[in-house]
């Protein structure tokens, strides 16, 4: 079985990446990331090189938004299993500069969609955030608890659970979305 992990050079998409290649041995672990400067591509860099120590990873820097490279690497690589955590991370960041949040977090976002679709894929796992939920006022927050997404991330973010949401339920297709807060450990963001 064939995994993709995009956003593999990220600090969860490196812990997910390492625990697949250990569990699943005789199965590839694919990861691709654009290795951006949002923060220090020497991190991201090691990061890479301790997956590459696994027979089973393969990496590849693609930038999501270039849809040729993206439905190659579907067909090329026979994916089954996609968890989609790439993505401009940052709330602050999103209000200065909202159109690159959109080309990568929507439009890279729409491309996986796409070849996920395209190409079968069994199973999409996809990580947006608690940002979606916005300014609170009762606690603790529940999954059902009103969405009130705030910035440029928050609505890129809460888009892509609804077309992640329609897109599987009307192909009868498993998937899973995973609201994350602030997320921390060895090997993570130098600013966190």
């Amino acid at each position: 079985m064939n995994f993709l992990i995009t956003g593999s050079a990220g600090f969860i998409g490196f812990h997910i990446s390492k625990s697949l290649c250990e569990k699943y041995k005789n199965s590839k672990v694919f990861g691709i990331d654009n290795l951006n400067n949002f923060y220090s591509t020497k991190l991201k860099i090691k990061r890479i090189k301790e997956l590459k120590k696994y027979n089973n990873f393969f990496f590849e820097k693609i930038d999501l938004t270039k849809k040729s490279k993206i439905d190659n690497f579907f067909k090329k690589n026979r994916i089954k299993i996609v968890i989609h955590l790439a993505a401009q991370a940052g709330v602050r960041d999103s209000l200065k500069i909202p159109d690159s949040y959109y080309k990568s977090n929507f439009i890279g976002f729409l491309n996986i969609i796409s070849a996920s679709d395209k190409n079968k894929v069994r199973k999409f796992i996809f990580a947006s955030s608690s940002s979606v939920y916005g300014d609170q006022k009762k606690f603790p927050i529940t999954e059902d608890s009103k969405l009130k997404p705030k910035n440029p991330y928050a609505k890129t973010k809460l888009y892509s659970e609804k077309i992640v949401t329609k897109t599987f339920k009307l192909f009868k297709k498993k998937f899973i979305i995973f609201r994350f807060f602030t997320v921390y450990g060895p090997f993570g963001r130098p600013d966190m």
